[in-house]
């Protein structure tokens, strides 16, 4: 019985296959073959469709929090890779925010400024409508971009200011109609239709109306904020306005500062 050797085969490195055999010696080369793209897919599906061993999960567990515990250690030691990523996104922020500023004070000094304006007197804005004034308003804040209020004040008969001063503001009063006492550092003087008087800021003053009719004036007031004076106080009722502490607040927001008589 004749007995013939198993095959030997050589790899090489290209994947080449030389096989002998000792009893024939036939000699050949052959390559191994390329699976098909359904049998490459075939191999992906079982392998997915194969169970994980479980040290193999624990295998992969413990790479991911190998390299969680790697990137905190380069956050804690300041790793030069991290910085620079940082130093990146705080630049893009930084420039985000700076064409942002540039874009609103372009659109703010684009806004369109305050024109020309005619007062008529039926058709004014009313800020004051009570027993003691009615006040009108001429000129508004806004529209003098806050440099002066020009009101029209109509003090009704038995009116009466304290006298008082304020730290920032100017004042001046032209008397249309009616009479009204004014008293300013210390200089008291009565005043017809056609009269005026300007009152600097810090100047202690007081005023009252005289006769039995109202005493109708134009107010400058400089610089503005009058408005939002009136508008401040409308906004609490007489009770409120009577509280102590809200009258000493809009006392304030108001530059509105009583002399107590010693």
């Amino acid at each position: 019985m004749a007995w013939a050797s198993p095959a030997r085969q050589f790899r090489f490195p290209l994947g080449l296959r030389f096989s002998s055999d000792r009893k024939t010696r036939p000699m050949w080369i052959t390559a191994p073959r390329q699976s098909s793209a359904a049998s490459q897919l075939r191999e992906r599906q079982a392998l997915q469709s194969t169970p994980q061993n479980p040290a193999t999960r624990r295998s992969a567990s413990g790479l991911r929090a190998a390299k969680e515990k790697i990137r905190n250690n380069r956050k804690l030691k300041g790793d030069p890779m991290i910085a620079n990523r940082n130093l990146f996104r705080l630049t893009i922020v930084g420039t985000l925010v700076a064409i942002g500023m540039v874009m609103l004070i372009a659109l703010s000094s684009a806004q369109v400024k305050p024109g020309h304006k005619f007062y008529f007197k039926d058709k004014a804005k009313i800020a004051t409508d009570d027993n003691e004034v009615t006040t009108r308003v001429i000129v508004g804040d806004n529209e003098s971009e806050g440099r002066y209020t020009i009101l029209s004040d109509l003090w009704k008969p038995g009116f009466n200011v304290g006298t008082h001063y304020h730290a920032k503001h100017f004042e001046t009063f032209y008397l249309v109609s009616g009479e009204a006492e004014w008293t300013v550092n210390g200089e008291k003087h009565l005043m017809h239709a056609g009269d005026a008087v300007y009152i600097p800021a810090n100047a202690p003053h007081s005023a009252r109306t005289v006769g039995d009719k109202p005493a109708h004036f134009i107010l400058i007031y400089s610089a503005g904020d009058y408005e939002g004076h009136l508008e401040r106080e409308a906004s609490y009722t007489e009770a409120q306005r009577n509280d102590p502490k809200i009258k000493e607040m809009l006392r304030k927001l108001n530059d509105f500062n009583p002399v107590v008589k010693k």
